[in-house]
Order: C-alpha cells, then structure tokens, then sequence
C-alpha cells in the first residue's frame, strides 16, 4: 500500500498553543495558529487544496491568541458572504 500527498502546506510560522483546521464547503481549508512570544499573534489563513497551494485570504491579529479560527455565513439572518 502506498500513500501519496495530495495536499500538504506548511504552516509559516510555529504554533505553540491552540490552532485548529477544517475543509470549507468549497474545497478549501481553513486553518488557525497562535504564534510570537506567548501568543502576541494570532493568524487564520485559507489555502487551495492541491499540489500547489495557494493562500487564498489570511487575517492576523496583534497582542491577541487565535485559540480557534470558524468560518461563519453571517451575523445577520438571510444574508450570506
């Protein structure tokens, strides 16, 4: 038997704490980390899910932890974006 990558990205940076990841409906994967000196940044990023991945959107964040980053639709009901 023989297992072959078909998606494999590397996070930039270490995550000491927290961090999660999940296939968004679009093929996607989102992917959160906690990285700096006790935390002092929090990162989300979307990549594309092949051989050749590709950042989609990031967000960071200073002075704060990223335990867990969650794709949600909308805060307001019947609008989605």
């Amino acid at each position: 038997m023989t297992a072959t990558f078909t998606f494999h990205h590397t996070a930039p940076t270490y995550s000491f704490f927290g961090g999660n990841a999940a296939v968004l409906t679009n093929g996607n994967v989102e992917f959160c980390e906690s990285a700096g000196i006790a935390g002092t940044t929090g990162v989300v990023y979307e990549v594309t899910q092949d051989s050749n991945a590709q950042t989609i959107w990031q967000m960071q964040t200073t002075g704060l932890f990223a335990y867990r980053g969650q794709r949600i639709p909308s805060l307001y009901p019947g609008v989605q974006w």
